[in-house]
């Protein structure tokens, strides 16, 4: 008869046969930068959302270094970190704050509109609970969106690794928790306890999802969208001014 193993709350899980994580991003935190373009499924409007993002930060520039943005006069979104370690989302004119990034390690970060909240995970903790009003609006400025820095603008370069990006156009769950607590739900099994997981086992996919590299061969100058789209549309990106794939993962 077959012998059924246990598994552990909290410990990662082995990767889904056939899903691989070998490649990310490097940014040199001078003029490299991922571009993608100005789709329309980075207007979120009062939509729910949630933002997924795995980051390896070198160094700390600045106090808006974009992590994935569209931010350009203070209207738009970003997501961003600054120099005192923290991961910040910007919408709606406000901040929501999340604070204990690791410079020169893997840190998984995510966002979760669910309504009236903007929720901020970092490394599996939901780390804040803010405010947001069911009426505004998340919307892309004209310049569309950047990893790292953007076309034109002076904002803060960021310096280090970026792997595994994806988005959903609904909230994913975190079990219920309160802000300070370890987050279960989706938002556990995405973590994985600093592995990142296959999404595509996930009973929500993700819109959109850039592996940086694991859908190319880690080779050329596109980032391929392998997410489900929006009205069937995909968004693939680009690599800019010499930024490059690279074998440095999460582990």
């Amino acid at each position: 008869m077959p012998i059924c193993l246990p598994t552990f709350a909290g410990t990662a899980q082995p990767a889904t046969a056939g899903y691989a994580n070998d490649f990310s991003v490097e940014l040199d935190g001078t003029n490299e930068y991922i571009d993608y373009g100005s789709p329309g499924i980075f207007n979120f409007g009062t939509s729910n959302l949630t933002l997924s993002t795995w980051f390896k930060p070198t160094a700390y520039a600045g106090s808006f270094v974009m992590l994935l943005s569209s931010h350009t006069t203070g209207a738009e979104w970003g997501l961003f970190i600054d120099s005192s370690n923290n991961y910040k989302f910007y919408a709606g004119g406000g901040f929501y704050t999340g604070s204990g990034i690791n410079l020169n390690a893997w840190n998984h970060g995510m966002v979760v509109r669910d309504s009236t909240n903007i929720n901020i995970y970092l490394n599996g903790v939901k780390k804040s609970v803010g405010s947001i009003g069911s009426g505004t609006s998340i919307t892309m400025g004209g310049s569309g969106v950047g990893t790292g820095m953007k076309p034109g603008l002076a904002n803060d370069r960021y310096e280090g690794f970026v792997d595994e990006f994806a988005l959903w156009q609904s909230a994913l769950s975190d079990g219920g928790v309160s802000a300070g607590a370890t987050a279960g739900g989706d938002i556990a099994t995405i973590y994985n306890s600093g592995i990142p997981h296959d999404l595509d086992t996930l009973s929500t996919l993700p819109n959109a999802w850039w592996r940086m590299g694991d859908s190319d061969s880690g080779t050329g100058t596109t980032v391929t969208d392998v997410g489900q789209g929006v009205g069937g549309t995909k968004q693939n990106a680009t690599l800019n001014n010499g930024a490059a794939f690279t074998s440095d993962v999460p582990s």
